[in-house]
């Protein structure tokens, strides 16, 4: 839930993203995650494929950015299967 505060810090005021924070803790998904099943590798790792794809676009001339594309290219296969 910290990528979906970063990701959404960037762009909106600090309540805006807060409410971003805690939005997924109140509803139902957590439940789902709290079952062990892909629902959880897929709660967490979304976030994280989207914050590393937005860091990369901003920050065209970033020596990282062939790691921070990896990032999603690597989640992506990993919630599919």
């Amino acid at each position: 839930m910290f990528a979906v505060y970063a990701y959404v810090r960037r762009r909106v005021p600090f309540l805006a993203a807060a409410s971003a924070f805690v939005f997924p803790a109140a509803t139902l998904a957590v439940f789902y995650a709290y079952e062990g099943r892909a629902y959880a590798l897929l709660f967490a790792s979304a976030p994280l494929a989207l914050l590393a794809w937005q860091r990369a676009v901003e920050r065209p001339t970033d020596p990282l950015r062939l790691a921070l594309l990896t990032g999603p290219c690597v989640s992506v296969p990993s919630r599919i299967s």
